[in-house]
C-alpha cells in the first residue's frame, strides 16, 4: 500500500515540480537567480519567480477542489486494492516513470514565453553594444531583463502558466487511478 500511495504522490508531484524548474528557469534568465528565497511547497531555497508560481500553484489546487479529489482518490484506493491484497507487479510504473520524464518537457514549455523575451532582449543589446561600443549598454541590461521579465510574468505568463497548471493537474488524477492497475 505504501508503495501505491508513493507512485500516486510523485505522479501529482511531478506537475508541481514542473512548475518550479519553469519558475527557476524564468529567476535565472531574469537575473533574479541571487535572491533565493525559502520555499515551503518544495522545501528547499528557490528563486523569487519559483516561490510565486508554486505557492500560487498550492491556492488554484486548493481553490479547483482537487485536494478533496485527492482524497476521494485514496478512498477509491483502498476500495480497489483493500490491505492486505496489494500485488506489486500490477502497479503500471511506466506511467509514474512518464509524469516524472515529462515534468522536464512541462518545464521548460511553461518557462518558453519570459525564455524567448529574455533572449530577444539580450539579442538586442548585443546588437546596440556592436552599433554603439563607446556607450555601456551591458550596465544596463541587469534592470531592464529585471524589469521586462517581471512585466511579462505578471501580465502574460503567470496567469497562462497557472492555466496550464490547473490542466496539467486534472489530466494527471486518471493517471493516479490507473497507477493502481486496475
Amino acid at each position: 500500500g505504501i508503495a501505491l500511495g508513493a507512485a500516486a504522490g510523485l505522479i501529482v508531484r511531478a506537475v508541481f515540480a514542473s512548475l518550479a524548474l519553469a519558475g527557476e528557469l524564468m529567476s535565472m534568465q531574469m537575473g533574479l537567480q541571487m535572491a533565493q528565497l525559502f520555499d515551503p511547497v518544495q522545501g528547499t531555497q528557490q528563486g523569487p519567480v519559483s516561490v510565486l508560481s508554486t505557492l500560487l500553484a498550492s491556492l488554484v489546487f486548493l481553490q479547483l477542489d482537487l485536494h478533496a479529489t485527492v482524497l476521494l482518490l485514496l478512498v477509491r484506493g483502498f476500495e480497489t486494492v483493500p490491505p492486505g491484497t496489494f500485488d506489486p507487479l500490477a502497479v503500471r510504473g511506466d506511467l509514474v516513470i512518464d509524469a516524472v520524464g515529462s515534468t522536464f518537457r512541462f518545464g521548460l514549455q511553461l518557462s518558453a514565453p519570459v525564455l524567448v523575451l529574455v533572449l530577444l532582449i539580450n539579442t538586442l543589446v548585443g546588437i546596440l553594444g556592436k552599433l554603439a561600443p563607446r556607450m555601456n549598454v551591458f550596465f544596463s541590461v541587469g534592470p531592464t531583463l529585471t524589469t521586462a521579465g517581471s512585466i511579462a510574468l505578471l501580465a502574460q505568463a503567470l496567469p497562462a502558466l497557472l492555466a496550464a497548471h490547473a490542466d496539467m493537474l486534472k489530466d494527471v488524477l486518471p493517471s493516479v487511478v490507473a497507477v493502481w492497475g486496475r
